[in-house]
């Protein structure tokens, strides 16, 4: 109760900036970032992560008082002893990479792997969660995304599974994500159905709407699974999702699809604004059919098909036609 006396006002607070999650400067507030980092200095930061090839998916940013030194926080259990920890000079700017950010979290969370591993099904499952081991008790990001690889090997699941920094919509500057997690149970049933889908998906690609300069270069045939959702810690639960978020993963090695069967909203005649009174009950009645195929082809054609058009900065060389 002492706990909610503190926040309570916070939570319920309509006035700026605490009303919309944004930069100070941006008439907002964001808790990946302290009070006085502006949309500027999170730039300048993100471009030196990319100097030194370090993922802010799992980072805080804090800046000193008099404006010239910046704290980067690396959720992790320990220090380890990756490259980029410790003191840099960046655009006349001291940056401190530190690790160690929320350290008992991360050490609950690492011994909760350290049993669950006990318990996987298969040498997939068993790789994923020591490689999620690794990724909390140090924070490197390479390690969560050799979990990523692991996991989307592990094909048809009974209990389907993933957690870490994933979504990155609360950063205002979409760099750093949230702390998440679900655990499920696969639809069988429902699943024979995204399963035929996968397979027709070669002919439907070719009626898409676009040149074929557009998708990549090789479809890769994810497995496809509706999931009823036990337990999903997140801020806000998705009804299909399109993971791992690692795009070289996912353009190079594969991805999975899901369909979040029992997360899907129930559907308010009084809500349909713009349908006729006749039509409202065959809405109702169809909604949850029609939602179902939009995640379906949502993930499996949107997310799936589209090729990241990238750019060699050394070499200059692309990945795409250039005269298309």
């Amino acid at each position: 109760m002492a706990m909610w006396d503190e926040i309570e006002k916070s939570v319920y607070c309509e006035a700026d900036p605490v009303a919309r999650i944004g930069f100070r400067d941006q008439n907002g507030q964001s808790s990946y970032y302290s009070a006085n980092i502006t949309s500027e200095d999170s730039k300048m930061i993100d471009e030196f992560c990319q100097s030194k090839d370090l993922s802010p998916l799992n980072t805080r940013l804090f800046k000193s008082d008099d404006g010239k030194t910046y704290d980067l926080k690396i959720c992790s259990q320990i220090k380890g002893d990756m490259k980029y920890i410790g003191q840099h000079e960046w655009n006349g700017n001291t940056v401190n990479v530190t690790a160690m950010d929320f350290p008992v979290f991360m050490e609950d969370v690492v011994l909760s792997m350290k049993e669950a591993v006990k318990h996987t099904a298969n040498d997939h499952q068993k790789a994923m969660v020591e490689a999620y081991i690794a990724h909390f008790y140090d924070g490197d990001m390479d390690k969560h995304k050799d979990s990523q690889r692991h996991w989307i090997k592990d094909v048809g699941p009974i209990v389907e599974t993933n957690i870490g920094f994933i979504e990155t919509y609360l950063d205002p500057s979409g760099a750093r994500a949230e702390f998440e997690g679900f655990v499920s149970i696969v639809d069988k049933e429902i699943s024979k159905k995204f399963a035929e889908l996968v397979v027709q998906a070669d002919d439907l690609i070719k009626k898409l709407p676009w040149d074929s300069c557009y998708e990549k270069d090789k479809f890769l045939k994810p497995d496809f699974t509706s999931l009823d959702i036990i337990a999903f810690a997140c801020s806000g639960t998705p009804i299909g999702i399109n993971i791992p978020n690692y795009d070289d993963i996912r353009m190079t090695e594969g991805f999975k699809n899901v369909n979040l069967g029992n997360v899907y909203p129930v559907p308010s005649a009084a809500a349909m604004d713009f349908v006729h009174e006749a039509d409202r009950d065959i809405v109702m009645k169809c909604s949850t059919d029609a939602m179902t195929l939009q995640v379906a082809l949502h993930e499996l054609l949107g997310h799936g098909t589209g090729k990241l058009f990238t750019k060699n900065q050394e070499t200059g060389e692309v990945n795409y036609d250039t005269n298309v």
